[in-house]
């Protein structure tokens, strides 16, 4: 069986600093938030994720969250997070 599989998933470290920061994001910078979200899914000419701009905002998000909060700095999209492994297991 052949199971294709996005690099970025739930277990991916975007995805988990998302998670964690998401009720401070909603409450205080919720455009932002929606935005990593709308900005993972689709560009409106190429429906593929804009990651250079979501890397501008986790940069803007790194200097006003609370340090607790602030993404990773080695935290990086790159194309490569999209793109699909194969599992043939």
């Amino acid at each position: 069986m052949v199971i294709q599989e996005r690099y970025i998933n739930s277990n991916h470290p975007y995805i988990q600093w998302y998670f964690k920061a998401y009720p401070l994001l909603s409450e205080k910078f919720s455009n932002y938030a929606q935005q990593l979200i709308y900005k993972l899914f689709q560009n409106s000419y190429s429906r593929k994720p804009q990651y250079e701009e979501i890397n501008k905002i986790l940069d803007k998000l790194r200097v006003v969250l609370q340090i607790e909060m602030r993404p990773p700095k080695e935290l990086k999209l790159t194309e490569n997070d999209f793109r699909f492994k194969m599992d043939n297991s």
